[in-house]
């Protein structure tokens, strides 16, 4: 049941590489043009070591594209605005959109128990919120699966709902990744096109029809441009770093 979720460019959001090009990475900006003091900001940034793409939008049109940085150091590949990147667990703000949409179209509350939307849930965090599973203090600790383990909705919540909870909901804050798989259950529940579809067409739509992102299992390979895995300090992965 967890994907990740991997975007071109969200509206203001810098998505960065897992590392950075050369010292003096190379720039493909996109049009339009950011402003001169954004674009000069940026490049001070990239030439510290971030890599990566930007693009923001006013009034529903694309303000600025660029990108900045190395997709691939060793062949010398700049990024460019259409290269794809693994936003990993950016996917949670993605998700926390999502529900607040919903929230907004009143199809939920974030003071909804968990457990009243999904009734399959069992245990503890069956009675945390909504809005709990949104800020992290629903109690939810350890983890329900690997990230490219495949389970059925059912299967998901029968191993989150073995978890212990650190501290009774709502008391504490301990970062969770199965709060927000539950949080993707709940959009799948409560929109009428399914988790997917509704990220799709409802929060990552761009100007033009097109959408930021999309979901990738890791096969087939990537097939749009996508930049080589790298971790911190420039070493490199064994695991491909696009997913869409």
């Amino acid at each position: 049941m967890r994907r990740f979720l991997a975007g071109t460019t969200l509206i203001a959001l810098l998505t960065a590489a897992c590392a950075a090009g050369p010292a003096r990475p190379a720039r493909t900006s996109g049009a339009p043009a950011c402003d001169p003091a954004l674009d000069t900001a940026i490049t001070a940034w990239a030439a510290a070591g971030f890599s990566g793409s930007i693009a923001i939008l006013k009034d529903g049109a694309f303000e600025c594209r660029a990108a900045y940085g190395m997709a691939d150091a060793a062949a010398r590949r700049p990024n460019t605005p259409e290269t794809v990147f693994s936003i990993g667990s950016v996917t949670k703000a993605v998700t926390a959109a999502a529900i607040l949409r919903l929230a907004d179209e009143g199809r939920l509350s974030l003071d909804d128990r968990v457990g009243r939307i999904l009734p399959r849930l069992r245990g503890p965090v069956a009675e945390a919120t909504v809005g709990q599973l949104l800020l992290h203090t629903s109690g939810l600790n350890g983890t329900h699966g690997d990230d490219y383990e495949r389970l059925s909705p059912d299967a998901a919540m029968a191993a989150i709902g073995t978890l212990k909870l650190a501290f009774p909901p709502g008391t504490g804050y301990v970062y969770s990744n199965s709060g927000y798989t539950l949080l993707a259950l709940v959009v799948e529940r409560l929109s009428d096109r399914g988790y997917r579809d509704y990220l799709g067409s409802a929060v990552l739509r761009l100007p033009g029809g097109r959408v930021a992102g999309g979901f990738w299992d890791g096969r087939p390979a990537a097939g749009r441009p996508h930049p080589a895995p790298y971790a911190r300090g420039r070493r490199r992965m064994r695991r491909p770093v696009v997913r869409r």
